[in-house]
C-alpha cells in the first residue's frame, strides 16, 4: 500500500511541477497560432492561387510608417504616373492610414476583409523588411511576386544569418519569416552581396542604392517632403544654420531592454553645445521606449521618434550613433561621424551580434564617454580638423556602388526588366 501511495505522491508533485511552469497565455498563444497556421496553408493560400491578380504594386513597410526606402521609392512611383501602376501602401496604423488617405495617397488598412481580398488579387509586393508577413498577410501574398530592399546596409545580423535563426533545424525553419522567398533582393554593393545575401532566399540580386538616399542628392525632394517629417524642428534647425550654427544630430540604435536615457549629462551637453555654437537634435528609434524633456534646455531639440529622419540628415554637419546603419547612409554627405558605443560589452554579448569587426567599420572616433565625445565633436566642428575623411571614403566605396540619387529609378527599371510589375 505504501509502494502505491508513494507514487501517487510522485505523481501528483510532478503534476504540480508541471502546472507551476504552466503559462496559460503562452500555451494559448501557441494553439491560436498553430490555428491560423493551419488555416493559412489549407485555405488562405489555395485562394491565393485561384484568384486572378490585378495591377496592384502594394509597399508593405516594417511597422506600417510611411518612412525610409518605401517612402522614397513612393514618391518616385507616384511622380512616373503610369497608366498600368495601381500603386498602394498598406498600413496597420489608424493615424497613418487617415494621414494618407487626406493627402490623396492610396491606402489599405490592415486588417479588415476589402483589404484581404485585395491582397489576393495583388500582383507585386515591395517591402523593406520581414516583418510584413504578420497577421496572415503571408499567406494572403503566398503567390504575389515579392522584391525585398531591406531597410538599410549595416553592422548586424539579419535573416538566415542570426545566430537564433542558424542554430534551428531545418524543418522550424521553414515556417519562419526569415525564410521567405523573394523574386528579387537589392543590396547596395559587391561587398554587401558577399557578406548579406546568404540573410535571404531569392532569385535575383540587384546592386543598387538605397532609395531614401536618393535624398542627399536631390534638394527638391527635402523640399516635397510634407509627410511623416518633423516640420518644426526641421525649420528651427535651418534658422539655426542661417546663423551660423553647426547642427550635431545624435541617434543612437534601439536596446531591447533600455527604457531610460541616462548615458548622457544632458546639462552638461546643452553648455557645451552653447559654449561652441552647436546645436544638438536626438532622434530616438521608433521603438525605444522612454520619455524626454528638453524643455529646459535651449541647444538640445528632441525629433519627433516617428518621423522620417532623411531631411534632418541633409543639414546635420556632424553624426553621432553607435551600431546604426543610418552612418552607412550617412557617408554620402562627406561629413564627419563620431561612434559613442558606451554600452557595446553588454550590448553585443546580449542582444546582437556584428557581421564585420566594429573597429574596422566606424570611419571616425569611437568614445566611451562624454568628455571624449564632447572633445571629438570640437575637433571636428570648431577646430577644423578631420583625420577620418580618407577612411570614410573607402567605407562608402565599400558599402555604396552607386553614390547618386537614382536609385529607385534604377530600381523599378530592374523590377520592369525581370517582368515583375505589371
Amino acid at each position: 500500500m505504501s509502494k502505491y501511495l508513494i507514487k501517487a505522491k510522485t505523481v501528483v508533485n510532478t503534476v504540480k511541477s508541471l502546472l507551476k511552469d504552466f503559462d496559460i497565455r503562452e500555451f494559448a498563444r501557441k494553439v491560436l497560432k498553430s490555428i491560423f497556421h493551419f488555416f493559412g496553408y489549407c485555405v488562405i493560400i489555395p485562394l491565393s492561387y485561384i484568384i486572378p491578380k490585378a495591377n496592384y504594386v502594394v509597399l508593405i513597410s516594417r511597422f506600417g510608417d510611411f518612412d525610409g526606402n518605401l517612402k522614397y521609392l513612393h514618391l518616385y512611383l507616384a511622380g512616373l504616373k503610369e497608366e498600368k501602376l495601381d500603386l498602394v501602401f498598406l498600413t496597420d496604423k489608424k493615424e497613418v492610414f487617415n494621414t494618407l488617405k487626406e493627402k490623396e495617397i492610396k491606402v489599405w488598412f490592415y486588417p479588415s476583409f476589402a483589404t484581404m481580398f485585395r491582397l489576393l488579387r495583388t500582383r507585386l509586393i515591395i517591402v523593406d523588411g520581414n516583418e510584413w508577413v504578420k497577421q496572415l498577410k503571408y499567406f494572403f501574398l503566398y503567390f504575389s511576386k515579392k522584391v525585398q530592399v531591406w531597410h538599410g546596409t549595416g553592422l548586424k545580423t539579419i535573416g538566415l544569418l542570426k545566430p537564433a535563426v542558424k542554430a534551428l533545424n531545418k524543418f522550424k525553419i521553414l515556417f519562419l519569416k526569415e525564410n521567405t522567398f523573394y523574386d528579387l533582393v537589392a543590396l547596395s554593393s559587391d561587398y554587401q552581396v558577399e557578406m548579406r545575401s546568404g540573410a535571404f532566399r531569392y532569385g535575383r540580386l540587384l546592386v543598387n542604392g538605397l532609395p531614401r538616399n536618393d535624398i542627399f542628392f536631390n534638394p527638391d525632394l527635402v523640399k516635397c517632403n510634407n509627410l511623416n517629417c518633423d516640420h518644426n524642428l526641421l525649420d528651427e534647425a535651418l534658422n539655426y544654420k542661417k546663423n551660423g550654427c553647426k547642427v550635431v544630430a545624435y541617434a543612437p540604435t534601439w536596446r531591447k531592454y533600455n527604457y531610460s536615457f541616462d548615458h548622457l549629462a544632458l546639462e552638461d551637453f546643452n553648455n557645451f553645445a552653447g559654449q561652441n555654437n552647436l546645436i544638438v537634435v536626438i532622434k530616438l528609434h521608433p521603438k525605444h521606449k522612454c520619455f524626454l524633456d528638453f524643455s529646459g534646455y535651449r541647444h538640445i531639440f528632441e525629433y519627433d521618434q516617428y518621423s522620417d529622419i532623411y531631411p534632418l540628415l541633409t543639414y546635420t554637419d556632424l553624426l553621432i550613433t553607435d551600431y546604426s546603419s543610418i552612418y552607412l547612409d550617412f557617408l554620402l554627405t562627406k561629413r564627419p561621424i563620431v561612434f559613442y558605443p558606451y554600452d557595446g560589452e553588454e550590448y553585443l554579448g546580449e542582444e546582437r551580434e556584428l557581421l564585420l569587426d566594429y573597429e574596422q567599420v566606424t570611419p571616425g572616433p569611437v568614445c566611451y564617454s562624454q568628455k571624449d565625445l564632447e572633445q571629438q565633436i570640437y575637433s571636428f566642428l570648431v577646430e577644423g580638423y578631420d583625420a577620418f575623411d580618407a577612411d570614410r571614403e573607402a567605407l562608402r566605396k565599400q558599402f555604396f556602388k552607386y553614390q547618386d540619387g537614382n536609385s529607385s529609378q534604377r530600381l523599378w527599371q530592374a523590377i520592369k526588366s525581370y517582368n515583375l510589375a505589371p
